[in-house]
C-alpha cells in the first residue's frame, strides 16, 4: 500500500506504462466491435436468421465495452502503469476497487463469449449423442464461472477487506495469487474444450473429408485466444506478488484485452461467409458490367469514329471511309437496319457494318444493302 510520507524518485514519477493500456483498449474493441457488427448484419439482413449464439456474442461484446472503459479509469484516473509510490492512499482504494470489478466483467466476458461458441457447436451436431456431449460442456462451463465468480466475492469478509487491509474483525479465505491461477487454468482448459470439441462433432457429417476439416478448423478459429491465454498465465504471478503491483500489473491487463477481444473477432470472422459471397457477386457483377461492351450500336452517338462496338453477339465486318461533313453509319443486322448521323466537326465517315449470316440471307429482307463508298486517303477502312 502507498505511503504518503514516502519520498518519489523523480526519474520513477515521470515513467507511465498508462498508454500501453490506453492504446489496447481502444484499438481492439473497435475492431472486435466492427466484426460483431458484420456477423450482425449478416445474420439478421442477408441469410435473416439469428441463433442463440448471436446474442450470446453480442453479450460477450457489451461486457468487453465494459472492461476497457473499466481499464481505462483503472489507467487515467486511479493510476495503473505508474509507481506505487506515485499513487496517493485514496487512488489506491480505488484502484483495488475497480481491479475486483474488472476481473468479475472478465469472467463474464468468457462466459457468454465460451457459450457462444459452444451453443454453435450444439447446433450442428449430427447425432444425439454429440447433442448431450455439448450440452454437457456447456453445463460445466455456466457451472465453472458462476463458481470462480461467487468465490471472487467471497473471498474476505467483510469484501472491504479486498481494498482494506488489515481491517478489524475481517478474514480472508484464500489466497488472491492462487485464485487468479486457478481461475485463468479453467480459461484455459475450456479454451483447449472448444478447440478440440469441432473433431468429435463433424466425425459423422456426410460432408466431403477436406469439407469437414475446414469446418472443424473454422469453427476452432475462435479457440485460438488460448494462445495468448497461456502468455497471460506468465504475467499473472508478477502481477498478484509483485511491490509494485500498480505498475505490474499492466501487462496482465493488456494480455487480458487481446485475449477476449481477440476470441470475439476469431468467432465473428467464421460467419461472415454469407457476407464475403454476397460481396464477391457484386464485385464480379459490377466488373462484367464495366467490361462489357455495349449490345447496340456501331458507334456512339457524338464519340469518335475510331470507337467501334458490336451489335450482338454475331461477328461484324466493319469497313468506313472519311468525307468532309458528316460520319452516318449503317449497320444491317437480321434484317433491320440502323441508321445513326452525328456531325463531327468537318468529316465525314461511312461505315457499312454487316454481321456474318446466321441462316438464309433471303431472312435478311429483299433489299440488297449498298455498296460502301469509295475510300478516300486517309480512310479507316
Amino acid at each position: 500500500m502507498p505511503s504518503a510520507s514516502a519520498p518519489v524518485d523523480p526519474a520513477r514519477a515521470s515513467e507511465s506504462r498508462a498508454w500501453q493500456l490506453t492504446t489496447t483498449l481502444l484499438v481492439c474493441p473497435i475492431l472486435a466491435g466492427i466484426l460483431v457488427a458484420l456477423r450482425m448484419y449478416t445474420r439478421l439482413v442477408i441469410i435473416k436468421k439469428h441463433f442463440w449464439e448471436d446474442l450470446s456474442m453480442v453479450i460477450a461484446m457489451i461486457f468487453s465495452i465494459i472492461m476497457s472503459v473499466l481499464n481505462y479509469y483503472y489507467a487515467v484516473v486511479y493510476g495503473s502503469g505508474r509507481h506505487i509510490e506515485t499513487i496517493t492512499p485514496s487512488e489506491w482504494v480505488e484502484f483495488l476497487k475497480t481491479g475486483i470489478v474488472i476481473t468479475q466483467v472478465y469472467s463474464f466476458c468468457h462466459l457468454f463469449l465460451k457459450l457462444s461458441m459452444l451453443q454453435q457447436y450444439v447446433r450442428v451436431s449430427v447425432t444425439p449423442l454429440d447433442r448431450r456431449l455439448c450440452l454437457g460442456f456447456i453445463a460445466a462451463l455456466v457451472t465453472g464461472y458462476t463458481v470462480f465468480i461467487v468465490m471472487r466475492m467471497v473471498r474476505c469478509v467483510p469484501i472491504q477487506a479486498q481494498w482494506t487491509p488489515r481491517l478489524p474483525g475481517a478474514k480472508c479465505f484464500f489466497n488472491a495469487t492462487w485464485f487468479m491461477f486457478a481461475s485463468q487454468a479453467w480459461n484455459m482448459v475450456m479454451d483447449f474444450v472448444i478447440l478440440l470439441l469441432p473433431l468429435l462433432v463433424l466425425r459423422h457429417s456426410r460432408a466431403p473429408v477436406a469439407h469437414r476439416v475446414l469446418i472443424g478448423v473454422v469453427l476452432a478459429f475462435g479457440a485460438s485466444a488460448c494462445i495468448i491465454s497461456v502468455l497471460r498465465l506468465h504475467t499473472l504471478y508478477p502481477s498478484t506478488t509483485s511491490t509494485d503491483p500498480s505498475w505490474d500489473k499492466v501487462p496482465s491487463a493488456i494480455f487480458g484485452i487481446i485475449e477476449v477481444n481477440v476470441g470475439i473477432a476469431c468467432a465473428s470472422v467464421v460467419t461472415l461467409r454469407p457476407l464475403h459471397r454476397l460481396v464477391r457477386k457484386k464485385t464480379k457483377k459490377g466488373s462484367a458490367e464495366t467490361s462489357s461492351e455495349p449490345a447496340v450500336g456501331a458507334i456512339p452517338f457524338g464519340h469518335s469514329p475510331g470507337r467501334r462496338h458490336i451489335l450482338s453477339e454475331d461477328d461484324l465486318i466493319l469497313r468506313g471511309a472519311e468525307s468532309q461533313t458528316t460520319w452516318v453509319g449503317s449497320a444491317y443486322h437480321n434484317g433491320s437496319e440502323v441508321e445513326m448521323e452525328g456531325r463531327l466537326g468537318r468529316g465525314r465517315q461511312h461505315s457499312d457494318a454487316k454481321s456474318l449470316p446466321l441462316a438464309d440471307t433471303k431472312t435478311m429482307g429483299s433489299k440488297e444493302p449498298e455498296s460502301p463508298p469509295r475510300q478516300r486517303k486517309g480512310g479507316l477502312g
